[in-house]
C-alpha cells in the first residue's frame, strides 16, 4: 500500500481545493499524518465520474494550483476534495476564507423555512374491465417540518368530476355522511399520505377531476385531465 507523511489536518486536503483562496492554514493547525493514496475510481449513478477537475490519465484532481491526489485513506475514512464531490452532484461550492465557510448552493433545493405550496398532491387513474376508474391522490409534505392537519369532521378529503361539457358527473362528497367530530392528520417531513377512491362506470368522454383535502390549514388542490 502507498503511504505517505504530509503535514495538514485531516480535512487540510478538502479545504485546498479551493486554490489560492484559503489555502494557507495556520502552523497551529498542521500536525503530521500517514495516509494512504492508493487510487480509487468513483462512480456517480453508475457512471465513471470524468471531469470536475480529474487528470485523465494521472487520476489526479488538480485543485486550481497543481495536481493532487484524487482520494486519501486516513484510519479507515476515505477523503475527497469537497468541491469535486459537491459539483459532481450539481452544488455549486464558495470559499469564504474570512470566516472560514464552505458553501454549497443548489438552485434545485427549496430554501429553509418554506411554508408556500408546503403540500403537494397528484393524481393517476386506472380504468378497470367493467369501466369502473379507480383513483389515486398521493399528497406529499415537501417542507422540511412535520403539518398538523386539522379537520372539522370525520371527511378528509372531496373530489367533482366534470364531463367536457362541464356538468359535474360525481361529487364524492354529495351523497355521503360525515361524523361530525374533530380530528388531525400528522404528515412528517417527505412523508406521503395515499388517498384511493372508485368511480362507477363513466360514458366515453374527456374528463377533469378536482382534488383537494378538506383541513382546515391548506387544501392542497390539483386538477387532472384523462380520456376514457
Amino acid at each position: 500500500m502507498k503511504k505517505t507523511a504530509m503535514k495538514l489536518v485531516a480535512f487540510g486536503m478538502v479545504i485546498g481545493v479551493f486554490g489560492t483562496t484559503g489555502a494557507v492554514l495556520a502552523t497551529s493547525a498542521l500536525t503530521s499524518i500517514q495516509v494512504s493514496l492508493d487510487p480509487i475510481r468513483m462512480n456517480v449513478n453508475g457512471e465513471l465520474l470524468q471531469g470536475h477537475g480529474i487528470d485523465g490519465k494521472s487520476g489526479e484532481y488538480f485543485n486550481g494550483k497543481k495536481h493532487v491526489p484524487t482520494t486519501m485513506i486516513y484510519e479507515g475514512t476515505t477523503y475527497v476534495p469537497v468541491r469535486l464531490a459537491a459539483e459532481s452532484f450539481g452544488y455549486q461550492v464558495d470559499w469564504d476564507g474570512k470566516n472560514r465557510v464552505i458553501n454549497f448552493q443548489n438552485d434545485k433545493q427549496p430554501p429553509k423555512g418554506i411554508v408556500a405550496g408546503s403540500l403537494e398532491s397528484t393524481i393517476s387513474h386506472e380504468t378497470n374491465k367493467d369501466e369502473s376508474v379507480d383513483f389515486k391522490f398521493v399528497v406529499r409534505n415537501q417542507t422540511e417540518h412535520e403539518i398538523t392537519l386539522t379537520f372539522n369532521s370525520g371527511q378528509r378529503f372531496d373530489y367533482v368530476i366534470v364531463n367536457s361539457k362541464g356538468n359535474v358527473v360525481k361529487s364524492y362528497a354529495a351523497d355521503k355522511l360525515f361524523i361530525q367530530e374533530l380530528g388531525e392528520k400528522v404528515l412528517k417531513q417527505g412523508e406521503e399520505w395515499v388517498i384511493t377512491d372508485k368511480a362507477d362506470s363513466l360514458p366515453k368522454d374527456e374528463y377533469t377531476i378536482e382534488f383537494w383535502i378538506t383541513s382546515n390549514e391548506d387544501q392542497a388542490k390539483q386538477k387532472y385531465t384523462f380520456t376514457l
